[in-house]
């Protein structure tokens, strides 16, 4: 189940939406680069629905770890946004380095 902001673009309504689901998912896949990424991923912990950590950037990957919900979650999805081959593939070796470096051994789906 995709969580992201383009479905409902206002955050706030986003999360009253997703608080209000009367079946829940297995997992939800949360973009770590949208904003409310803190509040969404406590919601769907409290309701025991796994997340798949969406992450873009380098910078996703800092939060992922600065949230501490790396252990929480059930994979990571990178999802890489530079069309340039070259700049794809040199994204794409920083995010793992960066969760290399902290043991962060979930599956990961890019």
């Amino acid at each position: 189940m995709s969580t992201a902001l383009w479905i409902k673009p206002n955050v706030g309504r986003r999360l009253q939406q997703i608080q209000a689901w009367a079946v829940l998912p297995d997992f939800a896949s949360v973009n770590f680069s949208e904003p409310g990424t803190a509040e969404l991923c406590t919601h769907l912990l409290s309701c025991n629905v796994g997340i798949e950590a969406g992450i873009w950037t380098v910078q996703d990957a800092h939060l992922l770890l600065k949230l501490g919900l790396a252990k929480c979650c059930l994979r990571i999805l990178i999802e890489l946004r530079e069309q340039e081959v070259g700049a794809a593939l040199a994204m794409a070796e920083t995010i793992l380095h960066c969760l290399d470096e902290r043991d962060i051994h979930l599956p990961r789906l890019l």
